[in-house]
């Protein structure tokens, strides 16, 4: 095969060896290398600017959630929007009086420091790092009878109490986040 000594990118109108310019196809019938038209470092600014467009990887996230806040802004005034949260808030506090008060006194042992925060165990079912602690009970006495748990193990102890009927069906467990 017969291999051109240089060649001019047209990209940046140089003259380079043709070392610096990727092989385009190899044929086995045609005798000589077709180079690309664009040196390497052309080609590969190229090729990333087509991917990436002119933003970096972090650009694009910024502006993606930047056009979600803009579309959650268009359909719902600031108004609707605190009165949603509140009415949230008050239907949380009084779904299940029981778990938030046993939930209310973990947290104030926590930021007392009688008891240190969940993050700083494993959970008692798996490998993995507690993310809260569950109640083992709702009684008053035992409000601090409480494992650490991560969120899956969470879950699937929220499930076992609904299948035994400890707790009725709701949206949100009110595990004690830490």
């Amino acid at each position: 095969m017969i291999v051109p000594a240089s060649k001019v990118c047209k990209k940046c109108k140089k003259e380079k060896p043709a070392s610096e310019f990727y092989v385009h196809g190899v044929s086995i019938n045609a005798p000589n290398l077709r180079l690309m038209t664009s040196c390497k470092i052309c080609y590969c600014a190229m090729r990333r600017k087509k991917y990436w467009g002119s933003r970096s990887p972090r650009e694009k996230r910024i502006k993606q959630m930047a056009e979600n806040r803009q579309f959650i802004k268009h359909t719902e005034t600031e108004e609707q929007h605190q009165a949603r949260l509140a009415a949230q808030r008050a239907e949380w506090h009084t779904r299940d009086p029981r778990r938030r008060k046993a939930q209310r006194k973990v947290n104030h042992q926590i930021r007392q420091g009688k008891i240190p925060r969940s993050s700083e165990f494993t959970c008692r079912n798996c490998p993995a790092k507690a993310s809260q602690y569950e109640h083992l009970s709702l009684e008053k006495e035992h409000w601090l009878d409480i494992i650490p748990v991560c969120r899956r193990c969470a879950a699937v102890m929220k499930k076992q109490r609904r299948a035994l009927g400890h707790e009725v069906d709701r949206s949100n467990d009110g595990a004690a986040d830490v």
